[in-house]
């Protein structure tokens, strides 16, 4: 995993185990959130990459990114489109440019 569950509850905060499903749940849906703006898988480390040549490999800047994708969805869970400046901080490893 990108991104573990003990890093987000920190991020956002959150004390004790009462939310833990519906942070993981938010940790997988901003991995793929980020994924599907790049157009390109991330990945853990170099073994986990495997063969995939257009994989990026997940540094500190893409753990925000997931990070801030996390704490827009948990904290305005209630919001039409709670994703937030994390696209700027997406988008240099996106391969496509474009809007």
């Amino acid at each position: 995993m990108i991104v573990d569950l003990e890093t987000a509850k920190r991020h956002l905060n959150v004390d004790g185990d009462y939310d833990n499903e519906q942070i993981a749940l938010y940790i997988l849906s901003a991995k793929k959130h980020a994924e599907n703006f790049l157009g390109r898988a991330i990945y853990k480390d170099k073994k986990s990459q495997g063969g995939d040549k257009d994989g990026v490999i997940a540094d500190d800047a893409l753990k925000v990114a997931i990070l801030k994708i996390v704490g827009s969805l948990y904290v305005e869970r209630e919001l039409n489109d709670p994703i937030d400046g994390s696209i700027a901080i997406l988008r240099p490893y996106r391969l496509e440019t474009g809007v």
